[in-house]
């Protein structure tokens, strides 16, 4: 009994940062499902590291590992309820266990186990529909730490996609999440119709209430949310686009942020093509389980329209 709690004490160890880790791609995955706060998921990801790499060998493990993280990290993203996680999480261990003593594959035992009962795996389309239609901050959003998990992923991702873009290490975490179009934006950001004419504030306008809505929610999408350095000039977070778009193209060390700073303008559309890119970035890193196996990362660099 003492061996067995050793053996899972130096399991706990590695998924908590605290020994090191013997593969990038597993420490990625630790990280980020801590950083989505699925502590029901440790017990699964402490016994798969206490298999033989014989019985479980090295790729299978990272794609076990990866298949839970994209299964919470996909449900978090689309705002899915997290009752139930111990339960189902258990029962997943539970066949990977079965699957182990029967020789099978644990990996596939995994996967399949995540996707069965009501706590689906979000597919691409319902990843799509969330980033183009959920609001991600504010009322009904989802929270800040995983908004600027999400963000983080996507930056290191375009970094790593482009053979342009020199190696480089982003403390990620001293990072803040701005908002392109700023929540407060009636005074330096008025509402305009096609052909560019402003429509002028009137409670009781119908197009005037209609235009209203449609931005307050645009606002708080995730196609209008990145990421900003402490050098972002704060000052101008209310600004017009004209003087904000000058403090983004000083934002060079991230990657994400590269097409707003060469965004001519800022306003609803621009903010549902970024999140219809953004959205293609998300179900790469976090692949659906026939895209789980050693598949090459995306070479998408194009970006939204600017």
């Amino acid at each position: 009994m003492l061996q067995e709690l050793d053996t899972f004490a130096q399991a706990y160890g590695v998924i908590y940062n605290a020994s090191p880790c013997e593969d990038e791609r597993l420490a990625v995955s630790y990280g980020r499902i801590r950083s989505l706060g699925i502590t029901t998921a440790v017990p699964l990801l402490a016994w798969l590291r206490t298999i033989d790499s014989e019985q479980l060998p090295l790729e299978d493990h990272i794609r076990a590992v990866k298949a839970t993280e994209s299964w919470a990290s996909r449900r978090a993203f689309v705002g899915s309820q997290t009752r139930g996680y111990g339960a189902h999480l258990s029962r997943v261990l539970r066949g990977a266990q079965q699957a182990h003593a029967g020789d099978l594959d644990i990996a596939d035992a995994v996967e399949a186990g995540l996707q069965v009962g009501h706590l689906n795996w979000p597919s691409d389309d319902d990843v799509r529909s969330a980033f183009l239609r959920r609001r991600y901050c504010g009322t009904g959003g989802i929270r800040r730490e995983r908004v600027h998990l999400l963000l983080s992923a996507i930056d290191e991702r375009l970094r790593a996609d482009d053979p342009n873009e020199p190696p480089a290490s982003i403390d990620y975490k001293n990072l803040q999440i701005e908002h392109v179009m700023p929540q407060k934006w009636k005074t330096h950001w008025p509402v305009t119709v096609k052909g560019g004419s402003i429509v002028t504030e009137d409670p009781d306008d119908p197009q005037w209430q209609s235009l209203f809505a449609k931005r307050n929610r645009a606002v708080d999408r995730i196609g209008n949310l990145t990421l900003v350095s402490q050098s972002f000039n704060g000052t101008v977070s209310n600004l017009s686009w004209v003087v904000k778009m000058a403090a983004f193209q000083k934002q060079k060390s991230l990657v994400i942020n590269y097409h707003i700073a060469q965004s001519e303008s800022w306003d609803e559309a621009r903010i549902e093509q970024r999140a219809e890119f953004l959205a293609e970035i998300a179900v790469a890193i976090w692949p659906r389980p026939a895209d789980l196996g050693p598949v090459p990362a995306s070479n998408s660099t194009d970006g939204p329209n600017t």
